[in-house]
């Protein structure tokens, strides 16, 4: 089972792929596989996003400092 998704909450694209593995090995099992997948592809989209918030911090510091605002 995996989990390919965006950094938006709630996501935009979103796409869960089950193999034949996966459906081999019954419902309940096959459950607990998608809710650990979707927790590791949300845990990672947050760690993305929280670096794309802090890039834009510093790119917004740095053109600050460029115009003069030092703040």
């Amino acid at each position: 089972v995996t989990v390919e998704r965006d950094g938006n909450m709630p996501p935009r694209h979103l796409v869960v792929t089950i193999t034949e593995d996966g459906k081999a090995k019954g419902k309940e099992a096959l459950e607990g596989l998608i809710v650990e997948a979707l927790k590791s592809a949300a845990d990672k989209s947050k760690v993305g996003r929280d670096q794309a918030q802090k890039d834009m911090m510093t790119y917004i510091s740095d053109s600050m400092k460029k115009m003069g605002m030092n703040g």
